[in-house]
Formats: structure tokens, sequence, C-alpha cells
């Protein structure tokens, strides 16, 4: 656990330095790794880049500044560390899918991305069934996997004359 509790620490550290430019130096140092281990663990985790993370809350707090206040738009780029209100237009378009000017004239919907949270959630503990079908006919096959209600994992074993791959895996939440 003592992974995420680095990993929060520097999720923290990114959350209060959002108004100025991120450090990933220091950020990596309070997850206790090197900026490329950091940057590498985290895309994995979050599923996008810390810049990119950084770059999405930005804009959502700047979203939230602009429909709540009455600063100028060109202010609030500068806040957000953008050097001019173009690139900021740019940048709040790309997530947003309106200019700051349009969210100013009206009540609109828009696209928030809220702090992350590491938690760990660990499953796999509970025994599993599953059973080996040898592959004839992959219809009849489909059509009674998906008739039964038990969501049970298929290993399909294939005819080597099928294919150079032997053996696939169903993967049923899909269905």
């Amino acid at each position: 656990m003592e992974i995420m509790e680095r990993l929060t620490e520097a999720l923290a550290y990114i959350e209060e330095n959002l108004m100025n430019e991120i450090n990933y130096t220091e950020v990596a140092k309070r997850a206790y790794c090197s900026s490329d281990g950091f940057k590498r663990v985290f895309s994995i985790i979050a599923g996008i880049s810390p810049a990119e993370y950084v770059r999405r809350r930005r804009m959502t707090l700047a979203a939230l500044e602009l429909k709540d206040s009455n600063c100028k738009i060109s202010d609030i780029a500068l806040k957000y560390g953008y050097e001019s209100p173009g690139s900021f237009t740019r940048a709040f378009s790309s997530i947003h899918g309106l200019t700051p000017s349009d969210v100013r004239k009206s009540k609109v919907s828009l696209t928030v991305f809220p702090r992350l949270f590491f938690k760990i959630h660990i499953k796999g503990a509970n025994e599993m069934n599953y059973r080996i079908e040898k592959w004839r006919n992959l219809m009849s096959l489909v059509e009674r996997v998906l008739s039964q209600i038990k969501m049970v994992p298929i290993l399909l074993l294939i005819p080597e004359s099928c294919g150079k791959n032997s053996t696939k895996t169903v993967d049923m939440k899909k269905y």
C-alpha cells in the first residue's frame, strides 16, 4: 500500500500547484521514483499522462471560474498558465467543445474532469468456474454461450488448420 500513499502524495502536490508550473521532478520525488518512472506509472494507472491530467484539471477549474465570475477571459487565461487568450481559447475549445465567451453568454453543460484518487481494489480471491470446449462451429458455440445466464469464461481450442493461434479466450463481459 505504500506505493498508493506515495502516488496520493504526488497527486496532492499536483492539485495544490495547478495554478503554477508543475515541477515533475518534485512530483516524482514525492512518489519516491524518477520523473520518467512517475510519468509511466501515472499513465498506466490513470490512462492519461500527467501533463494531460493537469491540462484537463486546469480547464475544468477555468470553466467553473468563467461561469461563476466576471473576470476577464484574458485574466483567467493567464491565471491558468496560458500566455495568450488565443491559446487558452484553443485549449478550452478542445476540452469543452465551446469557446470561453460561449460559456459566458449562456448556461451550457460543460465537461468536468474531477480530481483523481488512487484506490486499490484487488479481485480474484474467489474461485472461478470454466470449461474447455473444442471449436467446431463458432456460431453454435456463441449461441450456446449467449443463451446461458451464467457468465462463465470459455477457453476455445481451435484446430491448427484454422490459423496460427490455437487457443482463444472469449471475454464474456461483452455479452
